[in-house]
């Protein structure tokens, strides 16, 4: 989503009539808002992540939330650039909100000396993880989206849907089994 969303955006919004000035202004204008509501709401949500039981439910919330925000960006109408840049922003507030909490449960997975192994492990996982999904999207950009099944607009699509289908993928065994954990 990193590398395909901004020129996406972009080009929907020429296609609009928005200039690329503007339209760098509003994608601008959308990280921030995001960045401020996360920044606002982080106090509260770090309180929240020190009950065992609330983070618990607090991390699903946040992680469909940015889930069904990622996948909702493959549905919206490409002339509905300011509904593309208001879903956008839900979804890195459920990004970074379900991220909040899935990193307080670092401490209930590894001891001291185990933290900084675990933690390079699962960022380096991650990372590896968007990587692939970014090989497969190039592979659909290369192969002329599938062979012509898909538009060069239906490409950017099919990442948003690939984004969310993986992070379903990896996050169900995480959510299931912290879910029944007491």
């Amino acid at each position: 989503m990193t590398a395909v969303l901004p020129v996406y955006f972009k080009a929907i919004a020429n296609e609009n009539g928005i200039s690329a000035t503007n339209s760098t202004a509003f994608w601008g204008y959308a990280n921030s808002f995001g960045t401020l509501i996360v920044s606002l709401m982080a106090p509260l949500l770090g309180a929240l992540a020190d009950y065992p039981n609330s983070k618990r439910r607090w991390l699903n919330l946040f992680t469909w939330v940015g889930i069904a925000m990622t996948f909702a960006l493959a549905v919206v109408p490409i002339n509905q650039w300011a509904v593309l840049l208001i879903i956008y922003v839900l979804s890195v507030i459920g990004y970074s909100g379900g991220n909040l909490f899935y990193d307080s449960f670092l401490t209930d997975v590894a001891d001291n000396q185990q933290m900084d192994a675990v933690s390079i492990t699962g960022y380096g996982m991650g990372y590896l993880g968007g990587v692939l999904a970014f090989i497969i999207f190039l592979g659909a950009q290369l192969t002329g989206g599938f062979n012509g099944l898909l538009s060069s607009y239906g490409i950017a699509k099919f990442s948003f849907i690939l984004a969310a289908v993986w992070w379903v993928i990896f996050a169900w065994p995480l959510l299931r089994t912290w879910a029944s954990v007491p």
